[in-house]
């Protein structure tokens, strides 16, 4: 046993959920009750590859599997393991950036914006709750839709920006908000 797993067994008793932890809570968390769960922290960038950044990407391709192989490790346990795939987040370092480098990174994703922290920190919530119980060995993109695919580009047919489509029923499908029919 290291030093902070002492230190957690004494104060606490036991380590119910880790997150961002590489691999060292589990000895630890066998002792929890069913429901205990490790949540690391991965990168879009380790789900599909980014050129120039070939240490980054293959850390986080690793991060994956470290979760896929831990999960099955200790699934006997009752202990889940996943992983977080953040999209472009804004954090101090995005913030730093500028508003430039925040607008490019908005357009490559879908939503047309960057996450917020906040965001991240509500998927981890998540995957150490009761509410994803049978949840584990996977790598969950919190991305905004980045990857799901490449946005095409704009196109004469698409709605004047600004305009979002709306669902008025279940069966009349998505309809043009601000177009005079309502209908497309």
């Amino acid at each position: 046993m290291t030093c902070w797993q002492a230190g957690i067994r004494s104060r606490f008793g036991r380590l119910d959920a880790s997150v961002n932890n590489a691999a060292g809570g589990g000895p630890l968390m066998r002792e929890a009750a069913d429901g205990a769960a490790i949540v690391k922290m991965s990168s879009t960038a380790g789900e599909q590859g980014v050129a120039g950044l070939s240490g980054y990407v293959a850390s986080k391709f690793g991060i994956g599997g470290l979760t896929r192989v831990a999960a099955l490790d200790y699934a006997a346990y009752g202990i889940r393991v996943n992983a977080i795939a953040p999209g472009p987040i804004l954090t101090g370092r995005l913030a730093a950036a500028g508003e430039a480098v925040q607008t490019g990174a908005s357009a490559a994703v879908p939503l047309r914006r960057v996450g917020r922290v906040e965001e991240i920190a509500a998927a981890a919530l998540w995957l150490c709750s009761g509410a994803s119980s049978f949840v584990t060995g996977t790598v969950r993109a919190v991305d905004g839709g980045r990857l799901a695919g490449t946005l095409r580009s704009r196109s004469p047919r698409d709605p004047p920006a600004g305009h979002r489509l709306k669902r008025t029923n279940a069966w009349s499908g998505p309809a043009l908000q601000g177009s005079p029919s309502g209908n497309r």
